[in-house]
C-alpha cells in the first residue's frame, strides 16, 4: 500500500514538473493590453431592484441547471445576497446608476462583496464585486488595497491594485497555450476551502496573474459627461478614464491619497461600462448576443430596451415577469423604498390591523361551533396574522358630503348619524356585483341573524356575502353609532372567505364641516393559491373585484344622495399593497409609523 502511495506520488510530482516547463515554455505575459478608445455611454441605464433580483435568480437557476448537467461538484461558489441593502449608487461619465446588494460569499480572507448591476446596450451586466482593504486612513477610505470582479461561477473577470489612492495597476491572466498542463495540477496542493476564489489568495499571485501598469508617474486625468468618452490608446490612457471616475464632480476628491467607498464604486462602474462583451477562445459570443464580423465584438441579439432573458432564452421587456417571480420579488425587496403610503391613513389601518373580536363575539362562535357544525366548513374567524397571501390590501373608498340627503320615506333631511343607519340596513341598494345578506345556510339560526343584523344594535350578526366565484361570510364584530366593523370568517356551506382581515363602514366629519361616509379594510388573501389566481384573472391587481365593489359603493352613494336634496362627490380612492412580512410590525404597533417614512 506504501509502495502504491510512493508511487502515485511520483507521478504526480513528474507530472506537475512536466506541467511547469510547458508553462513556462508556453505561457507568456501580453503586456499590450488592448483598450476600447470610443466609449458610447448613451446606452447605459439604471437597473431596477425588480430587475436586477430577476435577473441575479434567472442566472443562478441556469448555473444550477448547468451544474447538475455536468455533475460538478467542485469550486461551488456560495451568494447570499442581501436584498434589503439593495441600493442605486451615482457614477461618472452618465447620468445612469450603478445598482449594488451587499452579499456574503464563500470567500477567504478579509474581503467585502457586493453583486453589481448595470444596464450596457440593452444587457444588464451582473458580476461580483470583491474588495480587500490593504490599508485604510483614520476615516477608513482605501490607501492601498485591491479590487476583483468575478461572474456567478466564481470566474475571474478583471482585477486592479490600488497604491495611495490610485488605480495603478491592473491584474492579467497569462495566456496559456497549454491550458490543461498547469493549473489544475496547481490546485491539487491547495488545502482545503473553495477554489473558485484562488484568484485572491497567495498561492495564486504570481502563479496566473500579473500585473500591467495602467497610469503613468502623477497622471490621474479623466473624461467628460454623457455621450461618447475618448482616451488615447494603450493601458495609461484606460488608467487615466478609470482614475477620471474617481475626480468628477460626485467625487470631487479623487486623486488624493485615499479613496472612499464611493470614488471606488465610480471607478469600478467606469470599468464595467468600458469593458466590451468579446468572444469566448472559441469565437462563440454568450447567450443573448452575436459576433460583429467588422469588429470582432459582440453585440446584443435584443433591441427597443428589451434585455435578453437567459431562463426563457428570449428577449423580454424588464416588466415582462411571471406572477410567480413578481410576488417572490416582493417579499425580498424592502418596501420601504419601493412604496408610497398613504400616511393620513395608517393609524386607522393599524387599528383594523390590530382590532379583535370582543368576547360576546368569541362565544357566539364556539357556541355556533358547539351546536351547529356541518360538512363543509366550521365556524372560525379569519385574522389577518393568519392569512396565506403575500400583500397586504389597505383600501379607503369615500363620499364626500356637503349636505345630508333626505330621508325618502320621511322626507326630513338625515342626520350623520342616521343616514349611515340608513345605509347600513339596505346596503344592497348601495353596492354592485355583491349581496350582504343574513346568514340562511343553517335554518336554525336564519331568523336570529336576520332579527339582529336589522336591529338598533348588530353586533355578533352573520352576514353572508354573495360573491362572484366565492361567496363568503363576516361577523359584525363592533359597533357603533359612527361605525360598524365586519370580521371575514369561515362558515359551513361557504367555507373560508376569500380574504382575512376587518373592514370598517362609516361617517365621519371633516374639519370643514362636512362628511365622509367611508368603506375602509384592511385584508389579505386567505391563500397564496387564490392570490395567485386572481393575478392570473385580473393581469395584475388581485384586489380587482373588491376595488370594483367599493367602487360602485362610492358612485351609487353619490347618486343616492344627490337625488335626494343632498350634495356630494366621490373621493379618489386610497389603496397601498405592500408586502405583508414588511409592514406586519408596524400595522400591529411593534415598530414605528416613522419606519413607513410618516411623521
Amino acid at each position: 500500500m506504501k509502495q502504491k502511495e510512493k508511487s502515485k506520488n511520483f507521478l504526480i510530482l513528474g507530472l506537475l514538473l512536466f506541467g511547469i516547463t510547458l508553462f513556462l515554455w508556453n505561457c507568456t505575459l501580453d503586456e499590450n493590453v488592448a483598450e476600447p478608445q470610443r466609449l458610447d455611454l448613451s446606452n447605459v441605464k439604471t437597473v431596477s431592484f425588480k430587475d436586477a433580483i430577476a435577473h441575479f435568480n434567472s442566472k443562478k437557476e441556469k448555473i444550477k441547471q448547468k451544474r447538475a448537467y455536468a455533475k460538478d461538484t467542485n469550486n461551488k461558489i456560495k451568494i447570499t445576497p442581501d436584498w434589503n441593502s439593495l441600493e442605486y449608487n451615482e457614477i461618472a461619465y452618465t447620468n445612469a446608476q450603478l445598482t449594488t446588494a451587499n452579499s456574503e460569499i464563500n470567500r477567504n480572507g478579509k474581503y467585502s462583496s457586493q453583486l453589481y448591476f448595470i444596464n450596457v446596450n440593452n444587457h444588464i451586466r451582473n458580476l461580483i464585486f470583491t474588495i480587500w482593504k490593504e490599508e485604510v486612513d483614520s476615516d477608513g477610505n482605501i490607501i492601498n488595497g485591491r479590487i476583483y470582479f468575478n461572474d456567478l461561477e466564481g470566474k475571474f473577470i478583471d482585477g486592479y491594485r490600488i497604491e495611495k489612492g490610485v488605480f495603478t495597476k491592473r491584474f492579467v491572466i497569462k495566456t496559456q497555450y497549454q491550458k490543461a498542463s498547469f493549473l489544475p495540477l496547481f490546485l491539487l496542493f491547495q488545502e482545503g476551502g473553495d477554489c473558485w476564489n484562488t484568484d485572491t489568495l497567495k498561492y495564486f499571485e504570481g502563479g496566473v496573474l500579473d500585473e500591467v501598469v495602467i497610469v503613468a508617474s502623477g497622471s490621474n486625468s479623466g473624461g467628460g459627461g454623457g455621450g461618447d468618452i475618448y482616451y488615447s490608446t494603450g493601458a495609461t490612457g484606460y488608467g487615466n478614464y478609470i482614475n477620471g471616475a474617481t475626480s468628477s464632480g460626485m467625487n470631487p476628491n479623487g486623486g488624493g491619497t485615499s479613496l472612499s467607498n464611493g470614488q471606488v464604486t465610480s471607478a469600478a462602474a467606469a470599468i464595467l461600462m468600458a469593458a466590451p462583451v468579446d468572444p469566448d477562445e472559441n469565437g462563440n459570443c454568450p447567450d443573448g448576443y452575436k459576433k460583429n464580423l467588422a469588429t470582432g465584438k459582440c453585440e446584443s441579439i435584443c433591441t427597443g430596451g428589451k434585455y435578453y432573458n437567459t431562463t426563457t432564452e428570449k428577449c423580454e421587456c424588464p416588466e415582462g415577469m411571471t406572477i410567480e417571480e413578481y410576488l417572490n420579488i416582493q417579499l425580498e425587496i424592502d418596501p420601504f423604498k419601493l412604496l408610497e403610503i398613504d400616511c393620513n391613513q395608517i393609524e386607522n389601518w393599524q387599528s383594523l390591523a390590530q382590532h379583535n373580536a370582543p368576547q360576546s363575539v368569541l362565544d357566539k362562535v364556539q357556541d355556533l361551533k358547539d351546536n351547529h357544525e356541518a360538512l363543509l366548513g366550521d365556524w372560525d374567524i379569519q385574522y389577518l396574522n393568519d392569512a396565506g397571501g403575500t400583500i397586504v390590501n389597505m383600501d379607503y373608498f369615500a363620499v364626500n358630503i356637503t349636505t345630508l340627503p333626505n330621508n325618502p320615506t320621511t322626507g326630513q333631511q338625515f342626520t350623520a348619524n342616521e343616514f349611515l343607519d340608513y345605509f347600513r340596513r339596505n346596503i344592497n341598494d348601495f353596492v354592485d356585483g355583491t349581496t350582504f345578506e343574513p346568514y340562511c345556510e343553517i335554518s336554525a339560526i336564519c331568523q336570529q341573524e336576520t332579527d339582529l343584523w336589522n336591529s338598533n344594535n348588530p353586533l355578533g350578526s352573520i352576514i353572508k356575502l354573495d360573491i362572484p366565484i366565492n361567496d363568503g361570510v363576516v361577523v359584525c364584530a363592533e359597533y357603533t353609532n359612527e361605525y360598524w366593523r365586519f370580521m371575514t370568517m369561515e362558515a359551513p356551506f361557504d367555507n373560508s372567505h376569500p380574504v382575512s382581515g376587518t373592514r370598517q363602514f362609516g361617517i365621519e366629519q371633516n374639519t370643514n364641516g362636512s362628511h365622509n361616509i367611508y368603506v375602509r379594510g384592511v385584508d389579505r388573501f386567505t391563500s397564496n393559491l387564490q392570490e395567485n389566481v386572481s393575478y392570473a384573472i385580473s393581469l395584475g391587481n388581485p384586489f380587482f373585484g373588491a376595488d370594483n365593489l367599493w367602487e360602485s359603493f362610492q358612485e351609487k352613494t353619490k347618486n343616492f344622495v344627490n337625488q335626494n336634496d343632498g350634495g356630494s362627490t366621490t373621493v379618489t380612492p386610497v389603496h397601498n399593497r405592500p408586502d405583508w412580512n414588511k409592514v406586519k410590525d408596524v400595522l400591529e404597533g411593534r415598530r414605528p409609523i416613522s419606519d413607513l417614512g410618516c411623521n
